[in-house]
């Protein structure tokens, strides 16, 4: 519980606002200079982004004693809950805290944003396609102005033209995808796939005759999610598709396609030699181009840590890039009865830093950069009761971006701002939560719950590792640390399906189009007839109004009227099998200003929803509901067997009300507020603000810290109440031409 402050008064409080106000205000009109005390004593800030913590859940793994780094953290510091901006989502609320600025000003609405005048099923990825989507300052964009220098490891949504920005290091976009030359690749292989390594050269010494087997080296099927399931896509298709859907505004998968691989490279293959080292049984795999143990590009054993792989490829442009990847041998039957290999995403080793030869030399000093959560979305092994495979890919992450952040630290000792964005936490909730908290769904069982108790406290306990060793190296007397959330989690134990909801209103009208082959199909928006669409993973649904829309229907002078019947239907929606309302509130775009949406918001929803606690939305393009196994004439019923279904993978989404709280029936609980964590130089120590700070005040706080200006269009204000005093407002300058 959050306990009230003791005998602070309300006009220390009052006193502070006032300085940050004047403090915000003097740093929009003048340039700023720092003070000789400054100077003399360099005041920096780390900070440590860990996606998707709930303040709950960090508290309980500190009482068992899981996370001592942050633990001395909580007690040398100050802590608070957050508030998110709306969506609650990712890639919202890392914009959100980054610029200081509500989602209705800086634009960024979710994973995916739909942009007026284009067709709905046109879906912008906003962390693939962020080239012109923030038009707001960055902090470390404030910072720089005034000769701060700030280094950022993976922090998201800096994409695109943003990748590089004065007196900073930029290295990656956490979750971007912006740099693979090719998608991960599972490989299994049973006894009678593999043949007798008979043409090899300078094998090596084994009890047993070695084996060979062939893989593909330049294609993978990338398991895209969809409601109904993983649906599996051969590479190059996946990332045409995603192309073509992203239109002229996007960077794409593979920066518009140029480094997609070659189907015309010549080396098509890798080989694996698997052999016996000593006399239990086949033990080592060799990862080869050539049928030439010699000279291995890797050698495997079966239970350790993924290695890295360095290679140059062909890409459809005609060149040869090189690229970086991990292979892990995941297990080896002893008579080569079954084997399976694991190998991620292939990256490449250029065009993720700025300055540019950086990611070259950390690609091959610390490792190839990977994508945080593409390993747990392309392998469903990851998810539910086998999460456990994907803890050593966790801690290969976390020590990659801690060595990454020392590395960078120690080449620029002036730094200032140093921002590192991990990602797995919020995988591992997503994956577990609903087993770790909820005892009412009907998959829960005692030991799925223990086992999502040890899971997530092994996860907690590499981020902590990861927290302590950057801390531990790099902060001293003058460091302060903050570490937060974007958003917290919430079981997800109930799913709905939303399209369907609305087409029973009569809101939405599908037609079926059988596919050519007769084996699929799906049902596609009949414009002519649809009032309205929920769009993709995102808490929007957006009229189809006529003059604005290239489809639109419904008049302008029944825009209001239209609202009402959607805000009616979902409001109304009581689920009959627990008596619960499956959304949380909905209502008009208009009057969600203390949201931050906006009435002249062009990419929020003309209505939000937020979902229930412990109900999440079916994620679906609501534009195509596609079926994947039909192939009877008539077409299949376009409702599922129930619009709501028990979700028993026993994960967790984020998809309510900021804030929104889940209690099971022991008492425990979880929120969607933010971990918001201070300590170091200029915090209260072991204090705890009695209500929820706002993430848009984040960034105002860190640039006070610095002494430096905020973003320009910062909305938030300095957290006074967790500074041990105010920061020093420093003295002003104008610029050398007077402005």
């Amino acid at each position: 519980m959050i306990t009230r402050r003791g005998n602070s008064k309300m006009s220390d409080i009052l006193r502070f606002r006032v300085k940050a106000f004047i403090f915000l205000s003097l740093c929009s009109l003048f340039e700023y200079a720092p003070t000789a005390a400054s100077a003399a004593g360099k005041k920096k800030v780390i900070l440590l982004g860990i996606d998707g913590m709930p303040p709950e859940q960090m508290e309980f793994f500190s009482k068992r004693g899981t996370i001592p780094n942050v633990t001395r953290l909580l007690k040398r510091g100050a802590f608070a809950y957050g508030q998110s901006s709306t969506p609650t989502d990712c890639p919202p609320n890392w914009t959100t805290i980054s610029t200081g600025t509500w989602t209705g000003t800086h634009g960024i609405n979710g994973f995916y944003r739909h942009h007026p005048g284009e067709p709905f099923e046109v879906t912008q990825h906003s962390t693939w396609s962020s080239r012109g989507f923030v038009k707001q300052e960055y902090l470390w964009e404030a910072l720089g102005r005034v000769g701060k220098k700030s280094i950022l490891v993976d922090w998201p949504i800096v994409a695109g033209d943003r990748l590089s920005a004065p007196n900073s290091i930029i290295i990656g976009d956490g979750g971007s995808g912006l740099w693979p030359i090719l998608g991960p690749a599972q490989y299994s292989a049973s006894r009678d796939q593999l043949q007798l390594a008979t043409s090899w050269k300078n094998l090596p010494r084994s009890s047993v005759p070695p084996l060979e087997w062939r893989v593909s080296r330049t294609d993978s099927t990338y398991n895209f999610p969809t409601a109904r399931g993983l649906v599996a896509l051969p590479w190059r298709e996946y990332v045409r598709e995603q192309i073509k859907n992203a239109n002229q505004h996007a960077l794409s998968l593979s920066v518009g396609g140029d480094l997609l691989i070659s189907d015309r490279e010549p080396d098509k293959d890798y080989y694996f030699l698997i052999y016996a080292s000593a006399h239990s049984g086949y033990d080592r795999i060799l990862l080869t181009k050539k049928r030439d143990a010699s000279n291995p590009l890797a050698m495997l054993k079966p239970g350790e840590d993924p290695v890295a792989v360095h290679d140059l490829f062909l890409l459809e442009n005609g060149q040869h890039q090189e690229g970086g990847f991990y292979i892990q041998a995941r297990k080896l039957h002893p008579q080569a009865d079954f084997a399976e290999v694991f190998r991620s995403d292939i990256e490449s080793n250029s065009g993720w830093s700025s300055p540019a030869g950086l990611d070259m030399e950390i690609a091959h000093a610390i490792g190839p950069y990977l994508v945080q959560e593409s390993v747990l979305v392309q392998d469903p092994s990851f998810s539910g009761m086998r999460y456990t495979a994907r803890l050593p890919w966790d801690a290969r992450n976390a020590n990659w971006l801690k060595d990454t952040a020392l590395l960078l630290a120690r080449k620029s000792p002036d730094w200032d701002l140093l921002a590192v964005y991990y990602d797995s936490v919020d995988q591992v909730n997503h994956a577990l939560m609903g087993d770790f908290l909820d005892h009412t769904y009907p998959g829960w069982q005692p030991d799925k719950h223990q086992f999502a108790i040890t899971t997530m406290e092994r996860a907690f306990e590499i981020m902590d590792h990861f927290v302590g060793a950057i801390v531990d190296h790099l902060a001293d007397e003058n460091t302060t640390v903050v570490l937060l959330s974007e958003h917290g989690h919430l079981p997800s134990v109930r799913q709905m399906a939303l399209p369907q909801l609305l087409w029973k209103a009569g809101l939405i009208s599908y037609d079926w189009q059988q596919a050519s082959d007769r084996e699929s199909g799906q049902w596609v928006a009949n414009w002519s007839k649809t009032k309205c669409i929920p769009f993709y993973f995102a808490d929007n649904i957006f009229i189809n109004l006529k003059d604005r829309d290239p489809q639109g229907i419904v008049p302008l002078e029944d825009y209001e009227r239209v609202q009402e019947e959607i805000i009616q239907t979902l409001n109304g929606f009581i689920d009959p099998q627990t008596g619960k309302r499956a959304i949380q509130l909905a209502l008009k775009k208009q009057d969600a200003f203390s949201l931050g949406h906006f009435r002249d918001d062009p990419y929020a929803g003309d209505v939000l929803y937020y979902m229930a606690p412990g109900y999440g939305p079916q994620p679906t393009d609501s534009t195509r509901l596609k079926v994947f196994t039909w192939n009877k004439a008539e077409p299949p019923p376009i409702e599922p067997a129930s619009l709501y279904h028990w979700n028993t993978m026993g994960g967790g989404m984020h998809d309510s009300f900021p804030g929104s709280v889940f209690r099971d029936s022991t008492g425990n609980e979880v929120s969607l507020f933010t971990t918001i964590l201070m300590a170091g130089r200029g915090i209260k120590k072991d204090y705890r603000k009695p209500h929820p700070a706002r993430l848009i005040d984040i960034a105002p706080t860190i640039a006070a810290l610095l002494e430096g200006p905020p973003p320009r269009d910062a909305e938030g204000s300095i957290l006074v109440e967790l500074l041990d005093g105010m920061p020093s407002l420093g003295t002003k300058r104008r610029s050398p031409q007077g402005q």
